[in-house]
């Protein structure tokens, strides 16, 4: 068998911030949605069933939810720190895919399911 990539996604993490550019955003917060995938620099981690060989959800978690914790004004700027933060923090990530919800947005009259970002970035 060849594997030709291997990626990791955690989804769904669930947070609580302050992020936004409006005051009553920074005052009352909002819950928040991230999932990433983590594209992997080689595919060992398949073969050798070693935790050393891939990255752990609980450090990656971590990580996500420190990052959550700095407030911003826009949601993109939280979605590039945190693809920063995983790509100092694993060297074996060669690229993240960031996706961030605000999944209630403080627009009135709007009746929609969140508003979202995603980006990717490489090393």
């Amino acid at each position: 068998m060849n594997i030709e990539s291997l990626s990791v996604k955690i989804r769904k993490m669930k947070f609580f911030a302050y992020h936004g550019a409006y005051p009553e955003e920074r005052q009352k917060g909002g819950s928040y949605t991230v999932t990433l995938e983590l594209e992997l620099a080689g595919t060992r981690a398949a073969e050798s069933d070693q935790l050393t060989d891939t990255v752990d959800y609980a450090e990656v978690y971590d990580l996500v939810r420190q990052t959550m914790v700095v407030p911003s004004n826009i949601i993109e700027h939280v979605a590039a720190r945190i693809a920063q933060t995983v790509l100092d923090a694993f060297p074996l990530v060669k690229a993240v895919t960031v996706k961030l919800v605000k999944d209630n947005p403080p627009i009135t009259g709007a009746n929609f399911n969140g508003s979202a970002v995603q980006l990717r970035a490489t090393r």
